[in-house]
C-alpha cells in the first residue's frame, strides 16, 4: 500500500513521415567473344522526418496550482501487477494539465530530421580466354558518395499562461481537454486520453529552448567518397589429376571523408560548428583456391584482407570537453574529452 503517489499521466504522440527513392541503371556491352564491358550507375536516397512530443497532467488538488496525489494498492496477480487507485483516472474533470511531476516544464517535444544518400558509379571489364590455367581477367572500378546528416531541435513545453512566471513548477495549469476511453490493463479498466498531437498545434503550448551539450551533439553531417580500383584472375586449371580453380585479386581502396558538427565545452552548451576528416587509402589482396582432389570432394583454401566500412554517425566531428574540479591526475585528469573528432 503506497500514500501520497503524485501521478503523471502522459499524453504522448510519434508522427514519421518517410521518404525513401532508388534509381539504377545496368547494362552489360559484349564486343566480342573475348570482351565485355559493365555499366552500373545507382543512386538512393532516404528522407526522415519525426516528432517524440509529451504532454504532462496530473489529478486536481485542493490547492491551485499543485498536482493532487492518491494512495495505491498494488496486487500480484500472475503476469502483471493489478494497480488500484484512490482516484478515477478516467474522469477528465479530476485531471488538469500541470507539472505533476516539477521539472520545469508541462511538456516536451524533440525534432529529428535525417537525410541520408548514396551515388554509385561501377565499371567493370572482363576479358576471357578460351585457353590456358587463366578462364578470365576482370578489373574496374568502383565509386560511391555517401552522405548523411541528422539535425535535433528539441525544447521544453510550456502552458501559454506559465510564461511570465516561469516554466512548469505549477505555475499554470488548465482544464484536461480529454476524453475516457477503454484501457483494460492492470487493474485500470478506463483511462482518460486527448490528442496531443492536435493540442500542440493549437498553440497551446510555447517552446522554450533547451540548451544542452547532449542536445547539440545529436547535430552532424558526414560525406564519405570510396575509390575502389580492382584487378582479379580466375583460374581453371589442371595440375595432373587435381583440377583447381578460384581466383586471386587485389583491390586498392582510397576514401576521403569530412564531417562537420559541434565542439561543445563547460559553460558553452551549444556549442561552436567544427569540421573535421580524413584521407587514407589501404591494399587489400586476396586468393580464393578450390582443388577438386576427388570425384565429388574438394579442398578450399581462402585468405583475404578486408576493410569493414564504420558506421556514419562513428565519423561525426563532435566532441565535449569538461573541467573536473580537482588538481588534475592520471585516474582523475583537469580535462576530459568525450567524443569523437
Amino acid at each position: 500500500n503506497w500514500t501520497n503517489v503524485l501521478p503523471v499521466i502522459r499524453n504522448d504522440s510519434n508522427p514519421q513521415d518517410n521518404t525513401t527513392q532508388s534509381y539504377g541503371w545496368n547494362n552489360i556491352f559484349t564486343f566480342n567473344e573475348d570482351w565485355k564491358m559493365i555499366v552500373d550507375l545507382a543512386t538512393s536516397k532516404a528522407d526522415s522526418e519525426f516528432t517524440y512530443l509529451e504532454t504532462y497532467a496530473g489529478f486536481k488538488s485542493a490547492t491551485p496550482g499543485q498536482a493532487g496525489v492518491t494512495p495505491v494498492n498494488v496486487f500480484l496477480t500472475g503476469d502483471y501487477n493489478s494497480f488500484a487507485f484512490g482516484r478515477d483516472f478516467s474522469n477528465p474533470a479530476d485531471l488538469q494539465l500541470i507539472d505533476a511531476g516539477g521539472w520545469g516544464q508541462d511538456g516536451y517535444i524533440k525534432d529529428f530530421k535525417v537525410e541520408d544518400q548514396v551515388d554509385a558509379y561501377r565499371l567493370d571489364f572482363i576479358r576471357s580466354f578460351a585457353d590456358g590455367g587463366v578462364s578470365s581477367i576482370e578489373f574496374g572500378v568502383n565509386y560511391t558518395d555517401r552522405k548523411k546528416s541528422k539535425g535535433v531541435d528539441e525544447a521544453f513545453l510550456c502552458i501559454n499562461a506559465d510564461i511570465a512566471n516561469g516554466c512548469g513548477r505549477g505555475y499554470a495549469s488548465a482544464a484536461y481537454p480529454g476524453t475516457s476511453q477503454p484501457f483494460d490493463f492492470s487493474g485500470i479498466t478506463n483511462l482518460a486520453s486527448f490528442d496531443a498531437e492536435s493540442l500542440y498545434n493549437s498553440g497551446f503550448y510555447t517552446r522554450k529552448g533547451n540548451p544542452n551539450k547532449d542536445i547539440s551533439n545529436k547535430n552532424w553531417e558526414v560525406d564519405e567518397t570510396v575509390t575502389t580500383w580492382y584487378g582479379q584472375l580466375n583460374l581453371d586449371a589442371e595440375f595432373g589429376s587435381v583440377r583447381v580453380t578460384g581466383n586471386i585479386g587485389i583491390q586498392y581502396q582510397q576514401t576521403d571523408q569530412t564531417a562537420n558538427g559541434f565542439a561543445t565545452f563547460q559553460g558553452n552548451p551549444n556549442g561552436d560548428a567544427i569540421t573535421g576528416g580524413a584521407k587514407y587509402g589501404n591494399f587489400l589482396p586476396s586468393l580464393n583456391l578450390n582443388f577438386n582432389v576427388f570425384e565429388d570432394q574438394y579442398l578450399r583454401v581462402a585468405v583475404a584482407e578486408q576493410l569493414a566500412r564504420p558506421r556514419m554517425d562513428a565519423m561525426r566531428a563532435n566532441y565535449d570537453v569538461s573541467i573536473t574540479n580537482n588538481q588534475g591526475t592520471v585516474a582523475n585528469p583537469l580535462y576530459r574529452c568525450n567524443g569523437i573528432n
